[in-house]
């Protein structure tokens, strides 16, 4: 059994605590600009994801850097910058914290742009927006990850992915990678766990999504 969800190839997985569909491969350039242009064309240029209940974020956008620092704020925002990295600005909430950046369709370096070949230099930021953005889609929780990598579900691939929220006491965020590590093939089936800035675009980090498992196919 398989299923599509916004356009993402998907499989089902089951866990003990209930299943959930898991995309293939992680979102590939075709995928990710298809779900940009179409923003675009719409108008939205700059994205603000606020923070919301519990780590929860809510999606805005705003088709000039103007419109959007009257959210975020002008002197949050260096002269110099160009829209590609993801600022952060944090509250004293618990929450989470603002972040602002300007959607590109093309993000992987031009030696990874192949249509099919899986998005990078994207931060967590821009996964998460992307994710918010295509209607039913959500970032992997690391203990969804870890267990379709236990039962041998995903193809080693030398790319490290971003999870759901989960901040350590130095405020990075947690990736997996599910068969390199330092350049080097890891033991298969083993998930490899790091973590990173979330507002790092290094070439090395992508993403894969998931959806809710359709009611009416359980």
């Amino acid at each position: 059994m398989s299923f599509v969800v916004a356009g993402i190839p998907m499989e089902p997985v089951i866990h003990p605590q209930g299943p959930w569909l898991e995309g293939v491969t992680p979102v590939t350039n075709l995928q990710w600009r298809r779900g940009i242009d179409s923003l675009l064309s719409q108008g939205a240029k700059y994205c603000v994801l606020e923070p919301h209940y519990r780590g929860h974020h809510v999606l805005k956008h705003f088709g000039s850097l103007e419109d959007a620092c009257d959210l975020f704020g002008r002197d949050n925002v260096p002269s110099s910058w160009d829209g590609k990295n993801a600022l952060r600005m944090e509250i004293d909430t618990e929450d989470g914290e603002f972040a602002l950046f300007k959607w590109f369709s093309r993000m992987s370096p031009p030696i990874w742009g192949e249509d099919n070949a899986p998005v990078r230099s994207v931060s967590w930021y821009h996964a998460k927006a992307w994710a918010l953005s295509q209607a039913g889609l959500y970032l992997l929780t690391s203990t969804q990850w870890d267990w379709t990598t236990m039962k041998g579900r995903k193809n080693p691939i030398e790319l490290w992915e971003w999870m759901e929220r989960n901040p350590n006491s130095e405020g990075r965020y947690s990736l997996r990678n599910s068969g390199w590590y330092d350049g080097e093939p890891a033991r298969l089936h083993q998930a490899c766990a790091a973590s990173s800035d979330p507002t790092d675009c290094h070439e090395g980090e992508g993403f894969r999504v998931g959806a809710p498992f359709p009611q009416d196919s359980k």
